[in-house]
């Protein structure tokens, strides 16, 4: 429940102002609980999806699902990830990239006034690819830049 009310938070504040959203490294996805992967852009040096998390059944209205924005940058000698958490959701409908480093994701989220509402957020990743891109490791297979990547992401309805 406490999830669900941080969850319902996050999304409330997105509904007057852009939110930012830091990628951390406890942002972990149990593969067995992937209800949905949407790929929104696979280049050979930079792959970005929307993966959806099941999170089990509920004994009362909170949502079932979280969703997750994923940047991936994989190279030869190192590879440089990001994911950011954007919070509980009742369900993903879709998501789109609208330009270069901006995507639009619909779904039905946590409302204040209803139960539930249909709502778009739009994500501005566009620092975040350019600094995932950046990464570079010269002729290490590890490095301080790639192991302890972070970036920030702009999240607003």
């Amino acid at each position: 429940m406490k999830t669900a009310i941080i969850g319902l938070a996050f999304l409330t504040s997105l509904s007057s102002f852009a939110s930012t959203i830091s990628s951390t490294k406890e942002n972990k996805i149990n593969v067995a609980r992937i209800a949905k992967a949407i790929t929104l852009v696979d280049k050979s040096d930079i792959k970005v999806n929307l993966v959806v998390e099941d999170l089990g059944g509920s004994t009362d209205v909170s949502p079932t699902q979280k969703m997750f924005f994923t940047l991936y940058s994989k190279g030869e000698m190192f590879s440089t990830d990001a994911t950011f958490d954007l919070g509980q959701v009742y369900e993903v409908i879709s998501a789109t990239r609208i330009s270069g480093g901006k995507y639009a994701i619909k779904a039905v989220v946590p409302s204040e006034t209803e139960m539930m509402e249909t709502v778009t957020l739009k994500v501005d990743a566009i620092k975040a690819i350019n600094k995932i891109k950046a990464v570079d490791c010269g002729d290490e297979f590890d490095c301080e830049a790639s192991s302890a990547f972070a970036a920030e992401i702009s999240v607003s309805k």
